[in-house]
C-alpha cells in the first residue's frame, strides 16, 4: 500500500480556515481599539474651528505686563478650553479654563483672559471629555 499525502483540496480548505480564524482573531482585538482610538478624533473635529481668537481685541502691553487674549465660541457645547502663550525668547505658558464662568457662552459668546507677561504668540484649543484636543488656533499678537 502506498502511503499518500493530504489532497490539495483538504490543504487548500485548511489553509482558507486558518486564514479566517487569523483575521477573525485580530479583527477581535484591533475593532474596539481602532473604534476608541476614532471616537477621540472625532469628538475634537465638531470643536475644531469652533473656538477662534478674535486678533482685534487680543494684544499684550509692555507697561502694566500683561497679555490679554478675546475667545468666541461657535454652537458647540465644550467641557473647558486652553490657551498658551509663548513669548520672544520661546518660554511659554499654558492655562486650562474648565469652570462654566471661565467660558465663553455657546452660540457666539466672547471671553477675556488676561495673563501675566509679555506673550507675542498665543494659541488655543478646547478641552472635551477630560482630554485636550489640537490646538485649533495660533496667531501673533500686536501690542496693545
Amino acid at each position: 500500500m502506498k502511503k499518500r499525502g493530504l489532497s490539495d483540496v483538504i490543504t487548500t480548505t485548511f489553509l482558507i480556515l486558518l486564514t479566517i480564524v487569523l483575521i477573525s482573531v485580530m479583527g477581535y482585538f484591533l475593532i474596539p481599539f481602532i473604534t476608541e482610538s476614532l471616537g477621540d478624533s472625532t469628538l475634537c473635529n465638531k470643536s475644531t474651528n469652533e473656538l477662534t481668537i478674535i486678533s482685534e481685541e487680543s494684544c499684550y502691553d509692555y507697561l502694566g505686563n500683561y497679555t490679554n487674549i478675546t475667545l468666541r465660541l461657535g454652537n458647540v457645547d465644550i467641557d473647558g478650553v486652553y490657551i498658551f502663550y509663548k513669548n520672544s525668547s520661546g518660554s511659554f505658558l499654558s492655562e486650562e479654563y474648565t469652570e462654566i464662568n471661565d467660558l465663553p457662552e455657546k452660540g457666539g459668546g466672547q471671553k477675556t483672559y488676561y495673563e501675566e507677561g509679555i506673550f507675542e504668540n498665543v494659541g488655543t484649543g478646547t478641552i472635551l471629555d477630560g482630554k485636550r484636543c489640537p490646538i485649533s488656533q495660533e496667531i501673533e499678537i500686536e501690542r496693545c
